[in-house]
């Protein structure tokens, strides 16, 4: 028995295990034969016709190149035998950073060369980068799976489309809760020791605060939340930057090891990675912290998002993996890699991080679902920017 067809027994026999015992509603079983449907089962309309024919000339091309960045991305090799044991098709993951991947598909379209199909990432890049740089093809029109295009499976009852232009290039397919956006030392704050955005402006909290460089691209995108809160706004903002004595890093593994030695109590503005990364290594930090604010809290894509490269050489396997991705079946698996939530609300969520499933009991808001998030993003930065220049920095 060769390697290959061990991993993939041990695989299924892995898979088998979690939905067994997954409870709710479980990812459909379909195989290149049985198309799935908008309620798990086959159909006999045009829809199977379509879909076989999909199938055999996704196999015909036998192979998807994708760029899958962050947890998910590193991740991937857990669910990639179920999709190629499936379909019958080789697929081919890169990770990395998305500006290095950036870098490296406009320099090969200058020299005329087209060899990724499917990119998942962060919007900024894409929004910056990509769709200036005409990387990106449409996505809305290569849906068509029924389970997929019914919009009453997303969170919010519709799918958010989160290019300002066309909206219909990037399309968010985890969506993740913060409980309160900030991450602490545990031994210094306790929960419930901070109830309210507001309490980071007390006293006890001064000189206590690491910062990533609030006037950075890199922490933008919770920014318009902060501005566009009724109970927050710009005042909110300027005391909490002028007032609070805060240390600004750019360097997050930098403020997270501050963090973990106790020298702050508080980390602010993208923190959670590297400070969970610290938590999983048994140090005393919290990488979101576990009490809920009475303002409400965020949900956020992080660089679950994902779009469609135009002249993808794979163009048929392209538009079956995106399908097969945003299913019931591609998203459970996609939950099982790093405990990423799945923007579905009709999938069981055993497998997504604790800290991350949304909670009944909290208000959220998301600020990257606004047509215009990119400009309030823009114009939080610049706020920032201003507040910061009043106290010399």
């Amino acid at each position: 028995m060769n390697s290959r067809l061990v991993t993939l027994i041990i695989v299924a026999a892995s898979l088998a295990m979690i939905l067994a015992g997954c409870g709710g509603d479980d990812p459909p079983t379909a195989t290149p034969t049985q198309a799935p449907s908008a309620d798990g089962a086959g159909s006999g309309s045009d829809f199977q016709s379509e879909y076989d024919a999909l199938v055999a000339a996704a196999q015909e091309e036998g192979e998807i190149v994708t760029f899958i960045c962050c947890g998910v991305g590193r991740a991937v090799g857990k669910i990639a035998p179920v999709f190629e044991e499936k379909f019958g098709i080789t697929w081919t993951n890169s990770t990395g950073g998305s500006e290095q991947q950036a870098d490296k598909i406009l320099a090969e379209r200058d020299a005329g060369k087209y060899t990724l199909d499917v990119w998942m990432g962060g919007i900024s890049t894409a929004n910056v980068r990509l769709i200036p740089g005409g990387v990106l093809a449409p996505l809305k029109p290569l849906l068509f799976f029924p389970e997929v295009v019914d919009e009453s499976n997303y969170y919010s009852g519709k799918i958010v489309w989160m290019d300002p232009g066309t909206q219909d290039r990037i399309i968010p397919y985890g969506l993740n809760a913060s409980n309160a956006p900030f991450s602490v030392n545990t031994d210094l704050v306790k929960p419930g020791d901070i109830n309210s955005y507001w309490d980071l402006l007390e006293p006890e909290w001064h000189g206590k605060i690491v910062m990533r460089d609030p006037r950075s691209e890199n922490v933008g995108n919770t920014m318009p939340y902060y501005y566009n809160h009724p109970d927050l706004g710009e005042e909110y903002m300027r005391r909490l930057l002028t007032e609070t004595g805060a240390v600004i890093t750019s360097d997050a593994r930098q403020a997270a090891e501050w963090l973990a030695a106790g020298q702050y109590a508080i980390c602010m503005f993208g923190c959670s990675r590297e400070v969970g990364s610290a938590q999983a290594d048994g140090l005393p930090v919290e990488a979101v912290y576990s009490t809920p604010l009475k303002e409400g809290a965020i949900v956020g894509v992080g660089g679950s998002t994902m779009y469609a490269v135009d002249n993808p050489p794979n163009p048929n396997a392209q538009k079956l993996f995106i399908n097969w991705w945003l299913t019931k079946e591609g998203q459970y698996l996609m939950q099982s890699t790093d405990g990423t939530n799945s923007v579905r609300t009709d999938i069981a969520k055993d497998n997504v991080r604790a800290d991350r499933v949304i909670r009944d009991d909290v208000d959220y808001g998301w600020p990257e679902s606004n047509p215009d998030h990119v400009r309030n993003i823009g114009a939080a930065l610049e706020r920032n920017r201003a507040f910061l220049a009043e106290i010399g920095l």
